[in-house]
């Protein structure tokens, strides 16, 4: 009978908080909580961490609390975990736990364990969003045999990093088990100061939380207040989120850009810093370069995330039929081998115009009927293309952009149009104009320089005056009180942007007495200012 051994990830230098293994819970330190509800049916018990000087005092502490561990490299994770099982036979199973996770326990260890014994499975994981389980209560399972294969066969530090991206490429299992709670949108993990607050008030008053059954931690967190899944990613109003944009991750995109292009390595750890913050949605195209390559390997195997991506620009008009099929069909499959999915959750057209192409409409919705497309729709660039839009039936969501200046959208036959929409979810873009409201006049296109100053003049007096934190803050606020939107779509170009944006989420709307107010105070600038396909 192959043993099963529990091996439980742990550092301490983690840069958003620094020591979380040491924070206590009712007394208890994290780390020691998480072993000792990991072991509380009997399993084998091993925290592995580095051979770093950083870990000297983990190790340390680990030692006098009569916790097992194992040191080995601190970012190749996947090396220090085979060398941790050196003396485990091939046929043996190891259940991966993560130290800033402490809801899992031995019952939840045994039934994913056993899940995978009686099925002979070589890999099998829990997926958030199909077992219904908070962001911070889950866990891999894997054989021995299947570490060392990957420990062989593993090549990028992406991978190495995180243990089992190879694994989930070689041997994809869920652990198809439904929490009748479905509480996927919330999260339990210790990440964050915001998350160690709310893990305390999870715990309070519970008498002993090392016996405590995960499923009644999973109720209470279900009925606690602070459990969102970020903080500021539907605050304040709840159907209006944030959705990454990644074309800065795979193009030198916007005006305002002085950076280039993203390194890949930078552009990963983005994006995982994004998922880790309780970003479930980001927006991609076959036209933004090397993104979808990007974000395949930074969503890897995380299917609570959705992926939108778009039909690839770069087609003629005036085409044949046929040609027009072979395109379409040529996109998405490129789509979905850089992406790694199978499926594409959502598909927008890039130009409007090709919807109006019969072929290619044609071919979609062939798609679509077939699964491999679960969603379609459209990005537009003007009010005359969104009305259109509006009316299609087929197309499920519309992105078009949006923000404080763009006069164009509140007139009355838009709004008309918008307000009628007919159950299409919404998504707006461009919030800070390509980057203009949020930089420096110095990286304003020349011709807009003159303009720019007046204008970053009158935007600063009203900041002030609605008692607003910044330009950004007066944009992105007045963006997100708009009830016709469910989703903005922002970009950024490095970690401190995110989250910068994210906290901006946290900000109180404006009131639609401010909207109206603030309306009256902004000049009407020409389209060509306004529309950026026009510069």
């Amino acid at each position: 009978m192959p043993k099963v051994k529990v091996i439980i990830q742990c550092r301490t230098n983690s840069s958003r908080l620094p020591g979380k293994a040491f924070l206590p819970i009712l007394g208890i330190s994290s780390i020691v909580l998480c072993a000792k509800r990991a072991m509380n049916k009997g399993a084998d018990v091993l925290v592995a961490t580095s051979d770093s000087d950083s870990d000297n005092y983990l190790a340390q502490f680990l030692n006098e609390q009569n916790i097992s561990f194992f040191r080995g490299p601190l970012d190749d994770v996947l090396k220090r975990y085979t060398l941790a099982c050196e003396h485990l036979d091939e046929s043996d199973l190891i259940v991966r736990l993560t130290a800033d996770n402490v809801f899992p326990d031995g019952a939840f260890i045994n039934e994913i364990a056993n899940y995978a014994l009686h099925h002979g499975l070589q890999y099998c994981s829990t997926d958030q969003e199909m077992n219904g389980l908070p962001y911070g209560l889950g866990c891999e399972v894997f054989t021995v045999r299947l570490l060392r294969k990957a420990n062989r066969a593993a090549i990028s530090a992406y991978e190495r990093e995180h243990v089992t991206p190879w694994m989930r490429k070689e041997s994809p299992n869920t652990y198809l088990y439904q929490n009748d709670l479905s509480i996927s949108h919330l999260r339990c993990t210790l990440d964050t100061l915001e998350d160690y607050l709310s893990l305390q008030n999870i715990f309070a008053g519970i008498n002993n939380p090392i016996e405590i059954p995960w499923q009644a931690l999973c109720q209470i967190l279900s009925e606690a207040p602070s459990a969102k899944m970020h903080h500021g990613l539907n605050n304040n109003r709840e159907n209006c989120t944030m959705t990454l944009g990644t074309a800065q991750l795979g193009i030198p995109y916007g005006v305002t850009n002085d950076q280039g292009l993203m390194p890949e390595e930078e552009a990963i750890d983005l994006i995982q810093m994004a998922i880790k913050e309780g970003v479930n949605t980001f927006d991609c195209a076959r036209g933004y370069g090397l993104a979808e390559h990007r974000l395949g390997k930074g969503v890897l195997n995380q299917p609570h995330v959705k992926v939108i991506t778009k039909l690839s620009p770069f087609v003629d008009a005036d085409q044949s039929a046929s040609f027009y099929k072979e395109f379409v069909k040529a996109s998405i499959y490129q789509s979905c081998r850089e992406l790694q999915r199978q499926t594409l959750d959502t598909l927008m057209l890039h130009r409007f115009w090709q919807y109006q192409t019969p072929a290619i409409k044609e071919e979609l919705l062939s798609l679509k009927a077939n699964g491999v497309i679960k969603s379609l729709g459209v990005s537009v660039n003007s009010v005359e293309e969104a009305k259109q839009a509006l009316k299609e039936q087929e197309f499920d969501c519309i992105q078009m952009p949006f923000n404080l200046l763009d006069w164009r959208w509140r007139e009355q036959d838009f709004q008309d149009c918008i307000n009628d929409k007919n159950g299409k979810t919404i998504f707006v873009r461009s919030v800070y104009l390509q980057g203009l409201f949020a930089s420096p006049i110095e990286l304003w296109p020349n011709k807009f320089k003159e303009t720019g100053k007046e204008l970053i003049k009158q935007l600063t007096e009203i900041t002030i005056g609605f008692k607003r934190k910044s330009i950004k803050d007066l944009c992105m606020s007045y963006v997100r009180s708009q009830s016709w939107i469910h989703h903005i779509v922002v970009g950024c170009l490095s970690k401190s942007q995110l989250a910068e944006n994210m906290d901006l989420f946290n900000e109180p709307v404006l009131s639609s007495v401010e909207c109206v107010q603030i309306e009256k105070l902004l000049p009407k600038l020409p389209e060509h200012f306004l529309n950026p396909t026009l510069w």
